[in-house]
This record gives C-alpha cells, structure tokens and sequence, in this order.
C-alpha cells in the first residue's frame, strides 16, 4: 500500500517538473501510466520473489 502511494508521488512529482520546465507539457495520463507502470513492477515483483521462496532447491 505504501509503495503505491509512494509511486504516485513520484510521477505526480515528475509532472510538476515538467510544469516548471520550459517546453514540456504535464498530462494526469502521464501520471496514470507512471503509476501503473511502478505498480506493475512492484507486483512482478513481488510475484518473483514469492515463487522463487515456494520453489527453492
């Protein structure tokens, strides 16, 4: 739960820069693809390592 929130902080932050950039447009669909996207590697992840605990020589 925290590392999700902590995702979107992240790409929330990361469209705030681009606000403040010269030439860069910031989109709430940026925030939601970075979102999904760090949350989608987190549950690979997460996935992974509880696999490779069950399935260890």
């Amino acid at each position: 739960m925290v590392q999700g929130l902590l995702v979107l902080f992240y790409a929330s932050a990361d469209e705030l820069h681009q606000k403040l950039t010269g030439g860069r447009t910031p989109l709430w669909q940026d925030i939601m693809l970075d979102t999904f996207g760090g949350l989608l590697g987190i549950f690979c992840f997460l996935f992974l390592y509880r696999w490779r605990r069950r399935h260890r020589i």
